[in-house]
C-alpha cells in the first residue's frame, strides 16, 4: 500500500473552483493524514504490469491516511469525497509548497 501523499496537476484550462472548495488555503489541507475520504479524479495515473496508464474517471479510496484502492467504478463508502473533474492525480507523488533538501 501506498501512503496518501497525493498530488494534482492541473491540466489545460481546469477553474480552480474543485481547489478552492476542496481547499480554504495552501497551509489548511482538507483532510488529515489519519482521515478517510474518497477522490474522484478526471484522470488517475495508475500501473499496470510495471506499465503507467491514465485511468479515465479513476476513484482513489483512502481510508486512515493510506490508499486502500483505485479503481474506475465509484465508491459508495460513507466517507467525504473530493471532487477533481479536471485534473490528473498521481498517487504517491509528492507535491505541494515544501522546499526539496
Amino acid at each position: 500500500m501506498q501512503t496518501a501523499a497525493l498530488s494534482v496537476l492541473a491540466t489545460g484550462a481546469a477553474t480552480t473552483q474543485a481547489r478552492a472548495q476542496a481547499q480554504t488555503k495552501a497551509s489548511d489541507p482538507p483532510f488529515g493524514p489519519g482521515d478517510s475520504f474518497i477522490i474522484d479524479a478526471g484522470w488517475v495515473l495508475i500501473e499496470t504490469e510495471g506499465q503507467l496508464d491514465l485511468l479515465r474517471d479513476g476513484h482513489v479510496l483512502v481510508r486512515n491516511g493510506v490508499i486502500e484502492d483505485v479503481r474506475a467504478e465509484p465508491f459508495t463508502d460513507p466517507v467525504p469525497h473530493l471532487s477533481l473533474p479536471h485534473d490528473i492525480l498521481m498517487p504517491g507523488f509528492i507535491s505541494g509548497p515544501y522546499p526539496l533538501l
